[in-house]
């Protein structure tokens, strides 16, 4: 919209603009990282793993989790 050659701008355009300005000068703090030893990553990598998730012959991984349903 103008107004006697001037544009004026919509509010929430504005605001907006004016909320992502604000955000942007915040200082971010970083997060204390725990700490993963070996034998964690172990334990999860045996928890977590997939391998003879099937049985020992199967081919297909995790492809055998898409069904007709699916």
């Amino acid at each position: 919209m103008r107004l006697r050659g001037k544009h004026i701008f919509h509010l929430p355009l504005t605001t907006a603009g004016l909320v992502l300005w604000t955000l942007s000068s915040l200082p971010v703090h970083a997060q204390p990282h725990a700490v993963i030893t070996k034998e964690i990553f172990d334990q999860l990598m045996k928890e977590l793993s997939n391998w003879d998730r099937w049985g020992k012959d199967d081919e297909m991984g995790a492809i055998n989790l898409i069904t007709s349903a699916k």
